[in-house]
């Protein structure tokens, strides 16, 4: 299923009634951003505008037509983006940056230039927020609820996931910050389910999934079939994108449960939106880069506290749960734990399960996704490669099991509705692996 691009004179038509809707809010000029980024490497751009405001960023090319970025202030009303450019140049893009919020609305002027004596600025700064002490003391002894009670991770087993383990340890051993989850809602944006229902052992290919994923296969008569998963985590680090020009194109890297086989997806992840115009000659990628959860077939929610960046070094786990409990089916919640290992902050994110599903704990997955946008599939962002290491998925029994080297498991491959592949998975080892960007769509 392809995206429709509308044409320009389209886009523009219809703001006309947004601008009339628009013209009770009170407008406010706000500072004018002006900065100098290095060419071919992505550089944060930050604008000091209103506190939790939802954000625009409008970008027009040498050809008129105008491309949008959807970007989310936080509490402070610090909104970021990142810009990377082809090369060097004095002239500056037709950016323009509007925030919105309490019924005002704040007009950022954009001026970016590109230097190659510029430094590129990724800005990771510990946030504020509660600061979880380090673990002290025989880090083995604590209880798992112990553990979530205070705010830590789950404890990895360090017999059955060794490396995961020692990633674990350097966390809790020391300092973090508790960023307060403050989440928005993107209307009509998913990371869903596969539409496909493979059956195992086998490779698939899916039109919005990459990767790997372990399930109970509901198909085959297995007598010995595994118990339901309940836990699931991995580590990745956030890629830097590419966007295609004159168009925007979007991908979600993710770990959740469920959705292999059944409509519910419980998940959390990075998102990295783009959008690719040419200025004067030169290629400018405009980048939104930003963390999530979500329990589908509920909206995805952003959290704009919660700072990433290209090259962040993330965990990211899910499960059902109670407050402070450990995984259980039973639980209340669908808990996302997400932690920015590269600034030290850390965020839980509890999510009521969406009405009229049911969670199973049928499967388990490691994914790069290309998102569902108001019903329709958008074009895949240029992640080049991108690298997922030390995932790993704990069933009801407490089996530890890793995305492959298991009867349990499939290859999932990204393809247009041609079968033309756009986005593949490698696998490095049982526990690791990296995706690799092969088309927009």
């Amino acid at each position: 299923m392809q995206r429709k691009h509308l044409p320009v004179n389209m886009l523009l038509w219809m703001a006309v009634p947004c601008l009339a809707q628009n013209a009770v809010r009170t407008h406010i000029a706000g500072a004018n951003v002006r900065q100098t980024v290095a060419p071919g490497k992505m550089s944060v751009i930050s604008v000091n505008s209103l506190p939790n405001a939802v954000c625009t960023l409008r970008a027009q090319d040498d050809s008129g037509a105008v491309r949008t970025l959807r970007l989310y202030a936080d509490d402070e009303g610090e909104v970021q983006f990142y810009a990377r450019p082809s090369a060097e140049t004095d002239n500056p893009p037709n950016l323009q940056l509007s925030c919105e919020a309490n019924d005002q609305v704040v007009e950022h002027g954009v001026e970016l230039r590109a230097n190659a004596a510029a430094a590129a600025s990724t800005r990771r700064v510990r946030q504020a927020g509660r600061v979880r002490p380090a673990l002290t003391g025989d880090p083995t002894l604590p209880s798992q609820e112990e553990l979530l009670s205070r705010g830590y991770p789950l404890r990895p087993d360090p017999g059955q996931m060794p490396e995961a383990y020692a990633t674990w340890l350097r966390m809790v051993t020391s300092e973090a910050t508790e960023v307060e989850p403050r989440t928005v809602m993107r209307p009509s944006f998913h990371a869903g389910p596969l539409p496909i229902r493979p059956v195992l052992p086998s490779t698939k290919n899916s039109t919005n999934w990459s990767g790997f994923a372990v399930y109970r296969d509901p198909y085959v008569l297995d007598r010995n079939a595994p118990p339901p998963y309940v836990f699931v985590s991995a580590e990745w680090y956030v890629p830097s994108v590419a966007g295609e020009q004159g168009i925007q194109d979007n991908s979600v890297l993710w770990v959740g449960m469920d959705g292999e086989t059944n409509g519910d997806v419980l998940q959390d992840g990075t998102g990295q939106d783009a959008i690719g115009t040419n200025f004067f000659g030169i290629k400018w990628t405009m980048a939104s880069i930003y963390a999530w959860a979500e329990f589908f077939p509920l909206d995805m929610q952003v959290l704009p506290n919660f700072k990433v960046g290209p090259g962040d070094h993330m965990l990211g786990q899910v499960w059902m749960g109670n407050a402070g409990s450990v995984p259980t089916l039973s639980g209340v919640f669908g808990v996302c734990f997400l932690q920015n290992l590269s600034n030290g902050s850390a965020s839980y994110v509890y999510i009521t399960p969406p009405a009229g599903t049911t969670f199973t704990g049928s499967s388990a997955e490691w994914i790069m996704e290309r998102p569902t946008i108001d019903g329709a599939l958008p074009d895949l962002s240029d992640y080049g490669a991108a690298m997922m290491l030390n995932a790993w998925a704990q069933r009801t029994d407490g089996t530890l099991v890793a995305p492959s080297g298991n009867p349990y498991s499939v290859q999932i491959t990204m393809t247009d509705d041609a079968g033309a592949i756009m986005s593949t998975v490698t696998r490095l080892s049982n526990s690791s692996m990296v995706f690799n960007w092969l088309a927009f769509q």
